[in-house]
């Protein structure tokens, strides 16, 4: 179960709201019991295998996996289905080497699996089951606000969660890593109010190096050098609106937010350095249509060139060069104009 970050008074709220939805009555458990044998039952049952509980000891006489025969085994029913339950008889033929491996972009397919990931996120041709539930919620979503200083929205009408699709290659691990373990306290989507990415602390790390590698990158990320000055400069008048690409119509940049946001911002400038990779960032501004099919991310460079020919000759290439060094400001990052 992952940790949301529920407060007290949240928690609340959503068990009343569980409680209050028509269905089957809770029934309340039995004034009695008998402790000594429930005792027995979580020592002999193989709950010690996963839990612990003080005073309690593990069963030790379970039987090898080589003696198992068929229908004899009295241990839980975990549901498996006919292809499970084959693929276990053949790693128990097996010399069981493959448990001292470590693979971890198969963890990683595992986790995004086990974890429901696609609950919120699409990848490749798989899209989230959020838009399945979507006309079931909706009777429960606020209805839309006004202006309210920061975003005209709660929460928008279609799916904002970015793919994971290309995340092992996109998001540096150490930040990925610290996202995924809910370490991070800025969001890169504080427009998405009423929603949140829930905490995985345990699994976080593997899960995050596993994407990587899975897109051949390694688990560490490169370390960035400070901006180059002069072309950290023409990345900031690039940024601007006045002879420049205007990104900040979108994308707020440091302390100033965006100023022509139709639905929902786009990420700060000031958080780029710490999560994306040059390499993602190269191909992002060259073809952003290719990587997320439907983004509102204009394709400024064509055939290698702008049309602001005033700036490093209209060449494409350098202009996308100076702006990643103005992004490497990060957190000091200068707004234009200012």
């Amino acid at each position: 179960m992952p940790n949301f970050h529920l407060s007290d008074e949240e928690a609340g709220k959503l068990a009343a709201f569980l409680l209050s939805r028509p269905g089957k009555a809770v029934e309340a458990m039995p004034a009695k019991g008998d402790p000594a044998r429930g005792k027995q039952q979580v020592e002999t049952r193989g709950c010690m295998n996963c839990h612990t509980i003080t005073g309690t000891n593990a069963f030790r006489g379970a039987a090898a996996l080589k003696d198992l025969k068929a229908g004899t085994c009295k241990g839980p029913d975990f549901g498996l289905g006919p292809i499970q339950t084959e693929a276990i008889a053949a790693f128990v033929a097996t010399d069981k080497s493959s448990l001292s491996r470590e693979a971890l972009p198969e963890f990683a397919e595992r986790q995004v699996l086990a974890l429901r990931c696609f609950a919120c996120h699409r990848r490749d041709d798989v899209l989230e089951a959020w838009t399945e539930v979507a006309a079931e919620v909706r009777e429960f979503q606020a209805p839309k606000k006004e202006d309210d200083g920061e975003f005209a929205t709660v929460a928008p009408a279609e799916p904002w969660f970015p793919s994971l699709t290309w995340v092992g290659e996109k998001l540096k691990p150490e930040w990925a890593a610290a996202f995924v373990k809910g370490e991070i306290a800025e969001r890169p989507r504080p427009f998405l109010k009423n929603l949140r990415m829930p905490a995985f602390p345990a699994r976080a790390e593997k899960l995050v190096h596993g994407l990587a590698l899975e897109h051949g990158y390694p688990t560490i990320s490169a370390r960035e050098g400070e901006p180059l000055k002069e072309l950290s400069e023409i990345g900031r008048k690039l940024s601007g609106p006045a002879g420049g690409l205007d990104c900040l119509s979108c994308h707020g940049i440091g302390p100033k937010g965006a100023t022509k946001v139709f639905e929902a911002p786009a990420p700060n400038f000031k958080l780029v350095r710490a999560r994306i990779r040059k390499d993602y960032y190269d191909r992002w501004v060259r073809e952003p249509l290719r990587l997320e099919p439907g983004t509102k991310m204009p394709q400024f460079i064509k055939d290698g060139r702008t049309q602001l020919t005033e700036i490093l000759d209209g060449d494409g290439v350098k202009q996308a060069d100076a702006l990643w060094q103005y992004l490497l400001e990060g957190d000091k990052i200068r707004p234009p104009g200012e």
